[in-house]
């Protein structure tokens, strides 16, 4: 109901553009806010958006439970997102299996196109367990099914904090250098 979006920093620039976005919602455009992005090469690779909608609209969000434990390697997990090459208006879900995990990722074996960043990794019960950031690649070959997700645990605490008082600055606890 509060409009908000978890997404990629990468898909909007890690915060290079903070307004005139549009974000398509059960195929209906809507204008969006930056309300908070990390920057490029930080740990988290994560923002938040702030849809505007009216109040006669309805609310066109899906309200999502975030998970507040790791997965358990080889547990069944699916992917969410809007493959590029897909061409279609509804998500494309796949399943896997969480194959590894690491203090703030997860790696399942989901098969993932170009375009689903920012697409959800849920469990059997639809608890968001991780946020789809890419597929393995190397400079001669892709791999969809092995891809990398932040893991939902390790910012759960700074996102629901976020949620109830609106205050940016418990967003910047995903404001994290991979130098650190």
């Amino acid at each position: 109901k509060d409009g908000l979006i978890l997404t990629c920093s990468h898909l909007v620039k890690y915060g290079a553009i903070k307004s005139d976005l549009q974000v398509k919602v059960r195929n209906r455009l809507y204008a969006a806010r930056v309300v908070f992005s990390t920057p490029y090469g930080h740990l988290y690779e994560l923002a938040v958006l702030k849809i505007t909608y009216t109040l006669l609209d309805s609310y066109p969000g899906v309200p999502i439970c975030l998970r507040s434990s790791a997965g358990i390697l080889g547990e069944e997990v699916f992917a969410v997102g809007y493959s590029l090459f897909e061409g279609s208006k509804k998500p494309c879900v796949t399943r896997g299996i969480v194959s590894k995990l690491a203090q703030h990722s997860i790696i399942t074996t989901c098969y993932v196109n170009k375009g689903a960043s920012g697409g959800a990794v849920v469990d059997r019960n639809g608890q968001l367990l991780g946020l789809i950031i890419s597929n393995v690649r190397t400079k001669e070959s892709v791999f969809p099914n092995v891809n990398v997700n932040v893991a939902v645990y390790s910012f759960r605490t700074s996102l629901e904090k976020f949620i109830e008082t609106r205050d940016v600055r418990h967003l910047r606890d995903w404001d994290i250098s991979v130098s650190e």
